[in-house]
């Protein structure tokens, strides 16, 4: 149905990736109408243009994550797959003792972006 919806394709290296403009372009509203003399220019802007809402954060704590996160997240799925990218931890005191100037509280549980790095 995408083929069909879209009106061009680009082919480019590497790999011979294929973008088309129904998919790279309408599908996230990035595109423009604009009347000319004799008809109308359609901008399109095939790569998907980066939002603050699609960022994720690296490291965010536990309350913040149930709080923020996950109950805008309406798909249980959703929920189990973001909460899969995450490790959980929690900062303990080194040696036994706190640091007074710490601004992340101890025992304070967090949550970090998995990014399958060492």
């Amino acid at each position: 149905m995408e083929r069909i919806s879209s009106q061009f394709t680009i082919a480019h290296d590497p790999g011979n990736t294929k973008k088309n403009n129904y998919h790279y372009s309408i599908a996230y509203g990035q595109y423009e109408v604009r009347r000319i003399t004799g008809g109308v220019r359609i901008d399109y802007q095939i790569v998907e243009e980066w939002r603050p809402e699609h960022y994720v954060p690296h490291l965010i704590s536990q309350e913040r994550m149930n709080t923020l996160i996950l109950p805008h997240l309406e798909n249980e799925k959703d929920r189990t797959s973001v909460l899969g990218a995450y490790d959980l931890f929690t900062l303990e005191p080194l040696n036994g003792r706190e640091r007074p100037n710490c601004r992340l509280g101890p025992r304070q549980g967090f949550w970090r972006l998995y990014c399958g790095c060492a």
